[in-house]
């Protein structure tokens, strides 16, 4: 949060962070809502530092009038990490708490991978093209999703911010968790290596990023993250699953996202509907496609509105879009807070919405 602020110390953090966040509230650092004087501001932050607590409770004694936040013994407390990821949401994956349920023994149900894969890539706005999808684009233009799946894995590895890597931890989860074709064992022991790569890249990035606190506490950072990586290559085969495996979704041995827009979810459709699954669980382009080309063409253009070459041309459009996308997003993560100008529109203000309610 200092470096995202650009202070030199905790206190601004405290002089304005703490204070209960009011319906429709457009926060602006040092200005919305006003901050007390430096000199009076309580020292919440220093003692969550100091103490190694945990923010993400109702453990904060509530000091600027009465709130919702839970209490023992009649004393109002709030969740600190809540109340400054409203504000500043950028902020959000620097607690890590993602990776939490991978610092076991044995990884966790893949359903709870799903779940964070799901809601990580809804909030990126990106969708995941499936196995089905992808083997019907190769297919059209080989070169393509090779080339695709090559700038994301550069673009997620460069990021070094922990939303790409709790991403690519569920992806290899639910890689190892098939297991069975063997393009899913060629992608598992990708994904593990881009595991290790990531888990590298991202805390040799700290000291960089001016997050590092010490040698040895990036150290056992390192150390965990490598044994949750060993975890999920070891173990992550066997994890429970509540959710059929039918509804699980199936990776290709490239990795592709796409932006989550109507055009390229229509063309996902349109280009599994293109292939037929064999026996042995491999994807095959039909001989009868192959032969009657145009006339399949015509088919598919009035059953979907997409021809599938028209579609093999939508997502590559689209994939190649992603990682300039995730650079810009990584951008705004890691960019320091830009105070407004005069005249201009205040960059600094957002909109908080009835979450003070």
């Amino acid at each position: 949060m200092k470096r995202h602020f650009g202070c030199s110390r905790m206190a601004p953090l405290n002089a304005q962070l703490l204070f209960p966040l009011t319906p429709f509230e457009a926060f602006e650092f040092g200005e919305n809502p006003p901050p007390l004087p430096l000199r009076i501001a309580p020292r919440v932050f220093e003692q969550a530092h100091n103490l190694g607590r945990n923010p993400d409770g109702a453990f904060t004694i509530e000091i600027h009038g009465p709130a919702a936040g839970a209490s023992s013994n009649g004393v109002p407390r709030f969740n600190l990490y809540q109340r400054v990821t409203q504000r500043v949401p950028e902020s959000k994956y620097w607690l890590l708490k993602e990776f939490e349920p991978y610092l076991r023994v044995e990884p966790p149900p893949i359903g709870v991978s799903i779940g964070i894969l799901q809601q990580l890539l809804k909030e990126l706005g990106l969708v995941l093209v499936d196995v089905r999808a992808i083997a019907a684009w190769e297919y059209i233009c080989q070169a393509w999703p090779q080339l695709a799946d090559f700038y994301l894995v550069d673009e997620l590895m460069e990021g070094s911010i922990p939303e790409y890597l709790i991403l690519i931890f569920t992806l290899c989860h639910l890689a190892v968790w098939h297991l069975t074709p063997r393009a899913d064992d060629l992608l598992a022991r990708k994904l593990v290596k881009l595991c290790a790569d990531g888990v590298a890249n991202f805390v040799n990035s700290l000291e960089g990023y001016g997050l590092s606190i010490d040698v040895e506490r990036d150290q056992i950072l390192l150390s965990g993250l490598l044994d949750a990586k060993d975890a999920i290559a070891k173990h992550g085969a066997r994890s429970l699953s509540a959710i059929k495996e039918d509804d699980l979704p199936r990776l290709s041995t490239y990795l592709i996202l796409v932006p989550d827009t109507e055009a390229n979810h229509r063309a996902i459709q349109c280009l599994n509907a293109a292939v037929h699954l064999q026996g042995g669980g491999e994807f095959v382009w039909p001989e009868d496609l192959r032969d009657r080309a145009a006339q399949r063409e015509i088919e598919f253009e009035n059953r979907i509105g997409m021809k599938p070459r028209d579609a093999a041309e939508q997502l590559t459009s689209a994939a190649f879009l992603v990682p300039q996308l995730l650079r810009s997003y990584a951008d705004k993560t890691l960019a320091g807070y830009e105070p407004p100008q005069a005249g201009t529109q205040k960059r600094g203000q957002m909109r908080v919405g009835s979450l003070g309610k």
